[in-house]
């Protein structure tokens, strides 16, 4: 199935993946109860970013933030949750936010 071989290929459970990630800042946004994305999967991808180089760095650059599920399957976003992530997108480019 070409939809699956094409996950397999984009799945953060592939260690060099992880490795290329896990230099680079990341952030992840997920409800607490998450049913598409599934909170703890999430989790375990933050955690694997972490301790790929946790040797490197003493406070390894990943984030996992955690808001109160919506909607259908816990899967939706709040504005709010959409303008922190541009926020923190504009800050890792040491662009400023003008209102």
């Amino acid at each position: 199935d070409v939809k699956s071989d094409l996950l397999d290929n984009l799945s953060l459970k592939n260690p060099q993946h992880l490795e290329v990630l896990s230099t680079k800042p990341t952030r992840f946004y997920v409800g607490n109860r998450d049913e598409t994305v599934s909170t703890r999967h999430c989790f375990e991808v933050v955690h694997g970013l972490a301790e790929t180089n946790a040797k490197s760095f003493r406070s390894p650059p990943h984030e996992m933030v955690m808001y109160c599920s919506l909607g259908k399957g816990g899967h939706g976003t709040p504005v709010d949750i959409f303008k922190d992530g541009a926020r923190w997108i504009l800050t890792k480019m040491n662009l400023r936010n003008k209102k």
